[in-house]
């Protein structure tokens, strides 16, 4: 069930990161725009982002989304990892906890303490 709980939280994690993500930097020129006649709200609306830059300097220095990016990843693997640490201490066959008596022998153990009454002749 931790499990559950980590994936949980990763799942947020890149969703919130997506949705930084989906910003439109198309028409952005570092200090002077663009000389294409582009309109940046309609460009991005018709190329699906969810909203258009707000900076256009930022729009084009911003690296952000790629560390966020690999933080965000980072955790994912450090949890597969720990999923698979268990997979492998549960199937090694030295952990795995061993039967040390079979159940006819464990029977025939408690009848030789218990005492069978004689019957009289």
């Amino acid at each position: 069930m931790a499990h559950v709980w980590a994936f949980t939280r990763d799942i947020e994690r890149l969703t919130q990161t997506i949705s930084r993500l989906d910003v439109s930097q198309l028409g952005a020129g570092a200090l002077v725009g663009s000389s294409l006649p582009l309109d940046p709200a309609d460009t991005a609306k018709q190329l699906g982002f969810a909203e258009q830059f707000a900076n256009s300097f930022d729009a084009v220095a911003d690296r952000d989304f790629v560390a966020e990016s690999l933080f965000d990843l980072a955790p994912i693997g450090t949890h597969l990892s720990r999923i698979g640490e268990e997979w492998v201490l549960w199937t090694c066959k030295s952990l795995v906890p061993q039967r040390s008596a079979t159940v006819t022998q464990q029977d025939q153990a408690c009848c030789r303490r218990k005492r069978t009454p004689t019957s009289p002749t």
